[in-house]
């Protein structure tokens, strides 16, 4: 293909009209190849890269139409520009049905060289805008991937880190011969494992603007029953709940709460050391919303009155609560307490 940024493949039989055309090309600085038929007009293709087809209707061995089908075969195949010198509206219209981007009626004034070079200019111009929002998209999709890399990466290191942390907390615990501080940083502990898990979970995931909150919960309860068990607690901690997705900051939220109502639960429910049960539930709520509830069989506990202990963990379930713009809701039960919450998914 000569070195030209145009050039164009006409498919037409009539020899004489095509010199006529290829100087009026030249003219505009553009290349061009010319093919008799519909088999030689797909050789021709098949060596070129011509930046936009010219078709006659009637060929030799065929119609244009034919060589439209053939086209279809072919990723990016270039514009063409479809000509004929029927008066037959229905040609013009298969031609544009089968993927044709303008329409050329051959007339015998001087009109036709001016409006089949105002459809090539047309055709080439929109070639070229799509040729570079393709290339635009592309780079998005690579720029996009090379970020969610990037964060994929991030979120395992802090995952990371946040379990060194976790693991020299539980280390300080062990040392500490004072009950109340050693339980203090069981707690925290427990804290920093509730945010390690989301970004444990950003890591594994293919997408890393949405969380699976179920799976993320089920995972916290078993972390939570095992720091529980681990400090010689018999609780049993349960989990169920509908397939639900939240962005990671209302994740860490959600985990953060709940680990404090579980935790307090254990601690405040059954501060006698009986084995009861925490039923933790993630229901899926009309209007785009859900709720979490916190379930016990203990001593039982509506809001009101005093908080016991030194209040941290009432604290720290107000700032989640601020954060997902709720309250949290005590329902009345006849024995135990319903602590729950719902949030905008």
């Amino acid at each position: 293909m000569p070195d030209i940024p145009v050039h164009l493949l006409y498919i037409d039989d009539d020899a004489t009209l095509v010199r006529l055309i290829e100087k009026a090309a030249q003219r505009r600085g553009y290349g061009l190849t010319h093919a008799q038929s519909v088999s030689e007009g797909m050789e021709q293709l098949a060596q070129l890269e011509p930046s936009l087809i010219v078709l006659d209707h009637n060929l030799g061995d065929g119609t244009g139409l034919l060589f439209l089908k053939e086209l279809e075969k072919i990723d990016a195949a270039p514009p063409v520009i479809y000509v004929t010198g029927s008066t037959e509206t229905a040609v013009a219209v298969n031609a544009l049905k089968a993927g044709a981007y303008d329409y050329v009626s051959k007339t015998a004034d001087g009109n036709f060289l001016e409006l089949l070079f105002n459809a090539i200019e047309s055709a080439l111009e929109r070639s070229r805008l799509n040729r570079a929002r393709l290339l635009a998209e592309q780079e998005m999709r690579e720029a996009r991937e090379r970020a969610e890399l990037l964060l994929s990466e991030v979120n395992h290191r802090v995952a990371n880190s946040l379990a060194l942390v976790a693991s020299l907390v539980r280390m300080q615990g062990s040392l500490v011969k004072d009950t109340a501080a050693a339980h203090a940083l069981s707690e925290t502990e427990v804290r920093i494992k509730a945010i390690s898990g989301v970004h444990r979970r950003l890591y594994r995931s293919t997408d890393i603007g949405k969380i699976a909150l179920d799976e993320y919960m089920s995972d916290l309860v078993s972390d939570l029953a095992g720091s529980i068990a681990a400090d010689g607690r018999k609780n049993i901690i349960e989990f169920e709940g509908d397939s639900i997705y939240v962005s990671p900051d209302k994740a860490v939220s959600i985990g953060v709460a709940v680990t404090e109502l579980v935790t307090n639960a254990v601690k405040y429910a059954y501060a006698d050391q009986s084995a009861g049960r925490v039923h933790v539930t993630l229901s899926l709520l009309p209007d785009n919303h859900a709720r979490i509830s916190v379930i016990d069989e203990g001593s039982g506990w509506d809001g009101t009155g005093a908080v016991q202990g030194t209040g941290l963990g009432t604290r720290i379930v107000k700032a989640m609560m601020t954060s997902l713009k709720t309250k949290l809701v005590y329902a009345p039960r006849p024995v135990g307490t319903d602590a729950s919450f719902e949030f905008e998914i």
